[in-house]
């Protein structure tokens, strides 16, 4: 499946072959844009929620089952990045976060 549930007003670009699991969401509470780039993976229950704040994702980046990202300023993802977490947990990432080319994150919460 290559599509998101959405809710509220927004923007939406997916790339070329990125993978999005069933039940992944993006919610807009106030206008704004999401880019997610080539070759992604979104894991099932996936959470993007958006309040003024872009969010992108850059080319082979995966956000594993359950991660909730939050954005009331920006998120940016680069290429190659990871989010994970342990025993099915959460990872969130917030706005104002940047994360460089081939991070890896587990259970992070900022």
């Amino acid at each position: 499946m290559n599509k998101f549930d959405v809710y509220g007003d927004g923007s939406v670009r997916v790339g070329r072959a990125t993978s999005i699991a069933s039940g992944a969401k993006i919610v807009f509470s106030k206008p704004s844009k999401v880019t997610i780039g080539d070759y992604c993976t979104i894991g099932s229950g996936v959470k993007i929620v958006c309040s003024g704040g872009d969010v992108h994702i850059g080319d082979w980046s995966t956000l594993h089952d359950n991660c909730l990202v939050l954005s009331t300023k920006y998120v940016y993802i680069d290429e190659h990045c990871w989010f994970v977490g342990e025993s099915g947990s959460e990872c969130i990432p917030k706005s104002g976060l940047t994360s460089l080319r081939g991070n890896k994150w587990r259970d992070a919460h900022w």
